[in-house]
């Protein structure tokens, strides 16, 4: 095995050891205990039902609802692999808004079973007071706030107030061996079939593809290119050739970087000793590389989209939910 290999191969091993002492690392020192704030929908009371319906007036504590109201549903779920008990919570987790920005009115909406929950609302944060939390137990709640709204020149298009105000909540607290709050989105179920559907029909597609090109190298043959150890004063050189129409062949070295002789093709085939020798072109293994990856890429895709798909069911079957947003009838917990 040549030194360049050697070199190659250990630098591989020692990425790999690295990488898995990082994701050992990780592991280890990650806390057991994991909240998740499921964002179900930010629904602009203004732009969906004031403004396209005129004549429908809707208010909130007699005052017509401005243009900056938003109406924000989530949940908070128990998504670690320890209970919370109220000895571990030295603040409890609190939902944050920049100046400018400010909750209006909170309240809960269900709750597992026996979750003993309440919360706290001033302008700035909502907080969340549970008792013993334990694995696989929710809350859901829904909440007012009211985001600035800002001038937009004219032809400039309006902002989603209600993506504005999902970017700037910040979740807050400190709960013993509990890692921060995971943030998390309630996709639609049939959004995200139709996505697996799709990149599944372009992994197909890429795959008959390969298939194709593989079929075709393996019936016409594979291209090689030939090369040639030549014996020097140095020692045997490994080199390819390049043959040009004026009858001469220019030799590269392989392992030997620098090494390059110009002779006429009859002089090569006179040297003594030479070891002809035939590899698969270089083109060749670039093209097979980039139709791996032209697989690896849609397939990585579609492995993403089917956790994320999963990921979204077990929420849902966390929640009580069906596939269309409703309570299931077996849904524990009411209102409080």
């Amino acid at each position: 095995m040549q030194l360049s290999t050697l070199l190659t191969v250990a630098g591989i091993l020692v990425s790999l050891l690295f990488g898995a002492w990082g994701v050992y690392l990780a592991l280890k020192r990650r806390y057991p205990g994991q909240v998740t704030f499921l964002h179900e929908t930010s629904l602009p009371l203004f732009d969906t039902i004031v403004k396209n319906l005129p004549e429908l007036k809707v208010s909130f504590k007699d005052k017509p609802v401005g243009e900056g109201l938003v109406l924000l549903k989530g949940a908070l779920l128990n998504t670690g692999t320890k209970d919370i008990t109220p000895d571990m919570i030295a603040d409890p987790i609190a939902l944050s808004l920049p100046d400018g920005f400010k909750w209006i009115t909170a309240n809960l909406v269900s709750h597992s079973q026996k979750v003993d929950c309440s919360l706290a609302v001033d302008q700035a944060n909502i907080t969340f007071n549970v008792g013993l939390f334990r694995c696989g137990e929710y809350l859901r709640f829904e909440a007012l706030a009211e985001v600035p709204i800002e001038q937009k020149k004219q032809g400039e298009d309006s902002t989603d107030i209600g993506k504005k105000l999902r970017q700037v909540i910040k979740t807050t607290h400190r709960i013993a061996d509990t890692q921060r709050v995971v943030f998390a989105e309630l996709l639609p179920i049939t959004r995200g079939t139709k996505r697996l559907k799709l990149l599944g029909v372009v992994v197909g597609l890429a795959t008959v593809g390969f298939i194709a090109v593989l079929m075709t190298y393996l019936i016409a043959g594979w291209p090689a290119e030939m090369r040639f150890t030549i014996r020097e004063d140095s020692g045997d050189v490994l080199v390819k050739a390049r043959y040009t129409l004026d009858g001469n062949v220019t030799l590269k070295g392989v392992d030997v970087k620098g090494f390059k002789k110009m002779l006429p093709v009859e002089e090569l085939l006179q040297i003594e000793g030479l070891k002809p020798h035939l590899v698969a072109e270089s083109e060749t293994k670039a093209i097979f590389i980039a139709l791996g990856i032209y697989i690896l890429l849609p397939l990585t895709m579609c492995a993403y989209a089917y956790r994320e798909q999963r990921k979204s069911k077990h929420l849902r079957k966390l929640l009580g939910m069906t596939e269309e947003g409703g309570p299931l009838q077996q849904e524990t917990g009411g209102d409080k």
